[in-house]
């Protein structure tokens, strides 16, 4: 290693100048002459030699443009060189670095499949890799050109992909994909998918994108008569996979405040035995769910020590009118899975077919392949077949409290279950058949909900009891903090006919010249009323056209467990009813 003096070049190299580097050598040379001269003045030398180096790695912004990059560009935003196609984004894969953010510019749109291949960020603060926007808009990743697709379907399988099966990704760990609008593609939207038990793909988050009529027959446009359909492909269009059944040690992926809607293939949004602590909080999901809308199967451990991993189901709202019979707003299944760990609370199923459905899934490929789940804090509602229903329930564990069951039916095998826990539901109607004989402090309150002086519940704020009892039932049960029952705080404020008050000067008095009415104003409602301001829920997108739901920042590390077993894609049915397999 060449010297000055006693300061390495390694060191020095990183000096912005001749000064500095004969400097820093000055310091490091004062006690040269002698061996306890070097000792005193070498340990602040290497003191600053390592904050040089450690400042030396900066992170670096890469701005992609399809109206105005070019891929001869260096891709650096701070030179506003950016590149312009997806497939030099891929090919320069390589030298992406921990930190490193590349964004494409909001509006501009490809119709190229974004492949992650060997792309690693870091979990150090500030360590991830993130795939983003920039600007005002959403970048857009369409499988059909601009006049539309042609009978032969999307061009592209997917928007974005990290999928070891396939070739088109390779293993990733500790990137986000953040903000993008995917559509019109044949199979997938975003997939992400673990088939190599020594690659996990750690660390991923799925954010604030907005995946639309994607998978098989989905596509703006399609004219046949089949439309949307799964093709047996297990072609999930938001999905989180890992096909090895625990032996990866789990990816803990997390899905936060996307919008997935309008769907072929599976399912809408899956996450398929991650036995780390998945999150899915937040999104919106349907109209338009084929298969189930959020599926999960096998997710969190039960077996780790000190305590399990818990797969998280939050503050997510599920809608799907016209949906198949057997469609389920929130599904889950194990039959690989030794323990699977599963909350759902302050989640909304609204005109949907079932709320909530757990079942085995066919046959146990693991020792006793449990599912332990808890309930709380959900809201059902305009159901067509049932609020919850396990009709298999072999070695599961159902905790079902402070929910409201605005519906007509529950169809839970009690006797089959190992437990099964009631308490402190709002049961509407007061018929409401199936409910466990062991149900206990349930009410049969209509909860008076913000929506229905509107007839909308657009809004999760809609889903606000008005009811006085509803909403501070719960504060004696401590199974969760809250004090009302089901998704959504009591009391509003809710939608009101007011809203429609017109503000504006103009539009408020333009019609006190006109006596066709005696009104002053112009439209239904009289002007200038003060308005009510609808409650934002945390966790939530504020409406069904939200295309940046605000981001919400749940990040975990996964810790690594044991399994074995692999799920057949094919989806196995049980044959103790035609709802057990999903």
């Amino acid at each position: 290693m060449e010297r000055i003096g006693t300061c390495t070049r390694s060191c020095t190299g990183l000096m912005s100048s001749r000064a500095e580097k004969a400097s820093a050598c000055a310091f490091v040379n004062r006690g040269a002459s002698t061996n306890a001269g070097k000792l005193l003045w070498l340990f602040p030398a290497m003191v600053l030699c390592s904050t040089l180096m450690a400042g030396a790695a900066r992170a670096t912004d890469y701005c992609v443009s399809a109206s105005s990059g070019s891929d001869s560009n260096s891709g650096l935003c701070s030179t506003s060189s950016p590149w312009q196609t997806i497939g030099t984004v891929v090919s320069m894969e390589s030298r992406f670095q921990p930190g490193d953010n590349i964004q494409f510019l909001g509006g501009d749109v490809w119709n190229e499949e974004l492949t992650l291949n060997n792309v690693h960020g870091s979990s150090a603060a500030g360590g991830r890799i993130t795939f983003t926007s920039y600007g005002t808009r959403q970048p857009v990743i369409d499988g059909c050109p601009s006049t539309g697709c042609s009978s032969n379907g999307p061009s592209i399988s997917a928007c974005i992909a990290a999928d070891q099966s396939s070739g088109t990704g390779n293993n990733v760990s500790y990137i986000t994909v953040k903000g993008f609008e995917c559509r019109n593609t044949s199979e997938y939207g975003i997939n992400f998918r673990v088939e190599n038990a020594a690659m996990p793909m750690r660390g991923i988050r799925i954010e604030n994108n907005y995946v639309h009529n994607t998978g098989p027959g989905a596509f703006v446009g399609n004219t046949s008569k089949q439309g949307p359909y799964d093709d047996g492909n297990y072609a999930n269009q938001l999905n989180a996979e890992d096909d090895t059944a625990g032996q990866s040690g789990g990816d803990s992926f997390k899905i936060v405040n996307n919008i997935v809607n309008h769907c072929g293939g599976h399912n809408c949004l899956q996450v398929h035995y991650d036995t780390g602590a998945p999150l899915v909080q937040g999104n919106r999901v349907g109209p338009g769910c084929v298969h189930n809308c959020i599926d999960t199967k096998g997710v969190g451990n039960g077996l780790t020590s000190p305590a399990p991993l818990v797969g998280k189901i939050l503050d997510n709202y599920v809608t799907c009118p016209g949906c198949s019979n057997s469609t389920a707003a929130y599904y889950t299944e194990n039959n690989y899975n030794p323990s699977e760990q599963i909350t759902y609370q302050n989640n909304i199923a609204y005109h949907a077919p079932i709320a909530f459905q757990a079942e085995t899934g066919g046959s146990c490929s693991a020792s006793a392949c449990a599912i332990d789940a808890q309930y709380y804090n959900n809201t059902a509602y305009q159901l067509s077949q049932f609020a919850f229903i396990d009709s298999s329930c072999t070695n599961h564990t159902l905790d079902i409290e402070k929910n409201i069951i605005n519906t007509s039916a529950v169809d839970i095998q009690t006797g089959s279950c190992a437990l099964v826990r009631w308490s402190d539901n709002d049961d509407v109607p007061g018929s409401l058949s199936g409910v466990p004989s062991i149900a206990i402090n349930d009410i049969n309150n209509d909860p008076l909900f913000c929506g229905t002086t509107v007839n909308n519940f657009a809004n999760v704020s809609d889903f606000s009891p008005m009811d006085s009892t509803v909403s501070s039932y719960g504060a004696n049960n401590k199974v969760t903090s809250k004090s009302y029952l089901g998704a959504v705080a009591g009391g509003g404020p809710c939608a009101n006919v007011s809203d429609f008050s017109s503000m504006d000067s103009t539009a408020s008095g333009y019609g006190a010249n006109d006596s066709v009415t005696s009104k002053s104003y112009l439209g239904a409602v009289t002007g200038a009323r003060p308005r009510h301001r609808r409650a934002r829920i945390a966790g939530y997108p504020g409406n069904p056209g939200e295309r940046h739901p605000a981001s919400i920042d749940h990040d975990a590390a996964a810790r690594p467990i044991q399994g074995r077993g692999r799920r057949s894609r094919s989806g196995n049915r049980s044959a103790l009813s035609p709802l057990a397999a999903q």
